[in-house]
């Protein structure tokens, strides 16, 4: 009759149960070193994040493009809106005249601002001024007239200042 393997002569593994041979320095079916822990497994060779790192991780790259938005990210930055029209109007003077002058016929269309003279908003709302004279620049500059210019930004926004 035949002994049971791994019995009398075996290393009994402390997690499992299971016999090993005298010289195994690992159970065979679990992987734990004899005589040691769960901390003695034997590397797989293939490193295995824990969830608490990777929940690190996602939350550090959330937090850097938070911080890039708020300060690397141009839209962040304050501009002096005097300035910028100042020098748009060193370069481009009588495009700017003809702008103010379009503007001067309308309110801002954003709905947020009070319905201010579009001359004087400078929101940059969906439809506010920044976008209602980037439009009358843009057909100025391309040669329109500026009879047709009002009756596009009026057929586009509306909001003309009658009487």
């Amino acid at each position: 009759m035949g002994r049971k393997k791994g019995r009398g002569n075996g290393r009994k593994c402390q997690d499992c149960g299971e016999f090993n041979e005298l010289k195994a320095a690992y159970c065979g079916r679990c992987g734990v070193a004899l005589g040691g822990g769960e901390k003695d497994k034997p590397a797989s060779g293939r490193w295995e994040p824990s969830f608490r790192l990777i929940v690190v991780i996602v939350v550090l790259v959330f937090a850097a493009g938070f911080v890039f938005k708020l300060v690397i990210s141009p839209r962040s930055r304050t501009y002096d809106r005097e300035e910028i029209y100042q020098k748009s109007l060193a370069v481009d003077g009588p495009i700017e005249e003809q702008v103010r002058l379009v503007a001067s016929n309308f309110k801002c269309a954003c709905g947020g601002c009070g319905e201010l003279p579009l001359v004087e908003c400078d929101c940059d709302m969906p439809r506010g001024a920044l976008e209602e004279k980037a439009f009358i620049r843009e057909r100025l500059r391309a040669g329109y007239p500026v009879d047709q210019v009002i009756q596009w930004v009026e057929e586009k926004y509306g909001l003309r200042i009658t009487g």
